[in-house]
C-alpha cells in the first residue's frame, strides 16, 4: 500500500518565486561553486522555483514490517531542522546522460550556490552520501519522478531522508539553457570561468 503525504515548505525565505522571462537580473556579489568546491560569498540568494507540493512514497509490505534498514549507521544531523540550512535539487539524467545525477545545493545562511554531476551506480550510494554531506533542509525533485512510486531514486531518498521533505516542482525548471542563462547573469564577475567549466558537463 502507497501513501502520500503532502506538506507545505518548512521554510519562508522569499526567495521561491520564480523571475518572469522580462525581468531584469540583477548581478549580486555572490559566488557559484562547481564540483563541491566554493568560491565566495553573495549577498542576495537565486531564485527557486515554486513548489508544487511535499510528496512521500511510503512502500508497505502486509505481514512485515514496515521498518526499513538504512545501510549508513552513523549518527546524523539531517533531521535537526535548527542545523539545516541548504536546499537541494536532484534531477536524473536522460538519454545519454542516463545514469547520471545532478544536484544543486544552496545554502541560505552563506548564499553558496554548489553544483555537483556524477555517474552513480542503482542504489545511489553516491548521491546519498552526497546529501548526507549536505545535510539537506528540503530536497527538490521534478513532478515525473515524485509521480514514479517504483523510481529507485525516490525510494532511496526515501528510506535514507524519511523525515525530509521531498518538495515536487515541475519538470521544465530544470532547463539546462536557462540554467546557464542565470548563472551567466548571477555569477560575481570573478567567477565568469565556472559558466565555461559546467558548460561542457
Amino acid at each position: 500500500m502507497t501513501t502520500r503525504n503532502i506538506q507545505h515548505p518548512k521554510y519562508v525565505f522569499g526567495i521561491l518565486q520564480t523571475p518572469s522571462e522580462d525581468q531584469q537580473i540583477s548581478r549580486p556579489t555572490s559566488a557559484i561553486s562547481s564540483n563541491s568546491n566554493s568560491t565566495g560569498n553573495r549577498k542576495k540568494p537565486l531564485a527557486l522555483p515554486t513548489p508544487l507540493h511535499t510528496v512521500s512514497h511510503r512502500p508497505q509490505t502486509p505481514g512485515k514490517s514496515s521498518t526499513s534498514y538504512t545501510p549508513y549507521t552513523t549518527t546524523s544531523t539531517v533531521s535537526n531542522e535548527n542545523s539545516s540550512s541548504a536546499i537541494v535539487a536532484i534531477v536524473e539524467g536522460r538519454g545519454q546522460a542516463r545514469g547520471e545525477v545532478g544536484i544543486s545545493s544552496l545554502d541560505l545562511k552563506q548564499s553558496i550556490l554548489t553544483l555537483s554531476q556524477f555517474s552513480d551506480s542503482n542504489t545511489y550510494e553516491k548521491t546519498m552520501a552526497k546529501l548526507y554531506h549536505l545535510n539537506p533542509l528540503e530536497i527538490l525533485l521534478p513532478n515525473t519522478l515524485c509521480e514514479s512510486v517504483n523510481n529507485k531514486l525516490f525510494i532511496q531518498l526515501n528510506i535514507n531522508f524519511p523525515s525530509i521533505p521531498k518538495i515536487s516542482v515541475q519538470r521544465h525548471y530544470y532547463n539546462e539553457s536557462k540554467g546557464l542563462y542565470y548563472i551567466k547573469h548571477l555569477c560575481a564577475s570573478e567567477y565568469t570561468n565556472i559558466e565555461l567549466q559546467i558548460s561542457t558537463k
